[in-house]
This record gives structure tokens, C-alpha cells and sequence, in this order.
């Protein structure tokens, strides 16, 4: 969804239903998981975003209660941003449950950290070899990630043709 750049409302939601999704599997499972955004976001940028992820996901939540109130989240660019980041945790979450690593999930992390490096402490990588390899080795040239990542899926057999932007 994100790779095709669906509209940021439909991504959301199941951005955050996987996130849900994850968090009960985890705590049934006593799994910890380590996608705390303090961890992974700079302290600058923490703030803002957890009041951003709330503030989407509450709307979304709650629209059922109040279907006439307006959205009053985030941008859509924001929101855009917080689908990305909540993917990267998701992402964590799914390969701490099941200990599946998909080359795929490693490549759309390092694409959002290449994406948004403002935003991300990147001393996290040492724990992950294989992470901090693949983002090393991506070409940080790039001016459009969505390009690299729709490439990265085509050639994974992930989506029939490279989209257009």
C-alpha cells in the first residue's frame, strides 16, 4: 500500500490493525518486543510523532461513535510518514513473533531510514548485522525511495510492473 502510495487513511488503518494484531499475539505469547519509538526515533522527533500515530488512530478508531466529525490528524504528508514508520515496527514485531526475516522486510527498513535519516537513530543497526549490511550497501543517492522500493517488490515478484510516480 505504501509502495503504491494508496490513499495515507486506507494504509493507516491497517498499519495499525497489524499493530494490533502483533501486540496481542506478542503479550499471549510473552514476547517483548523492542519497537518502543523512543528507541528507534530521535528525542526530538518522539513527541511529535507518538501525538501524530494517536491522534490518526483515535479518529479512525472512534469514527464509528461520531461518524460526522471532520479528521483533525495529522496532514496527509505526516500521516504518510507515521504509516511508514508504524510498517518498520510492524515489520520488527512480525520478525520477533514468527523469526521470519524476509529480504523484503530488510529492504523497506533501510529504504524509510534512507527516507527519513533525520528522524532515526541508526546506532540501533549494530544489533542487526544483516539490517546494518543491506543499509550500508543501499545507494543513499537516491532521491526517491518510493521508486526503490517499488523496484525492490517488482524484483521480489511482489507486484507485477514498477508502478509510475
Amino acid at each position: 500500500m505504501i509502495a503504491i502510495e494508496c490513499h495515507p487513511f486506507s494504509t493507516h488503518t491497517v498499519a495499525m490493525a497489524c499493530k494490533e494484531l502483533i501486540i496481542t499475539v506478542a503479550t499471549s505469547r510473552n514476547i517483548f518486543i523492542e519497537w518502543d519509538p523512543k528507541i528507534w526515533i530521535k528525542e526530538e522527533h518522539y513527541k511529535v510523532y507518538l501525538s501524530h500515530e494517536r491522534k490518526a488512530y483515535n479518529y479512525f478508531k472512534h469514527a464509528d461513535r461520531d461518524p460526522e466529525q471532520a479528521y483533525d490528524g495529522p496532514e496527509l504528508d505526516d500521516l504518510r510518514f507515521i504509516n511508514e514508520i508504524q510498517t518498520v515496527f510492524n515489520i520488527l514485531g512480525h520478525v520477533k513473533i514468527t523469526g521470519v526475516n524476509d529480504p523484503e522486510f530488510n529492504n523497506f527498513s533501510c529504504l524509510m531510514m534512507i527516507r527519513y535519516p533525520e528522524y532515526f537513530k541508526l546506532d540501533f543497526l549494530d544489533a542487526y548485522p544483516l539490517l546494518k549490511k543491506q543499509f550500508q550497501q543501499l545507494d543513499r543517492t537516491s532521491a526517491n525511495m518510493l521508486l526503490a522500493l517499488r523496484f525492490h517488490l517488482f524484483k521480489a515478484g511482489l507486484l507485477p510492473k514498477v508502478p509510475p510516480l
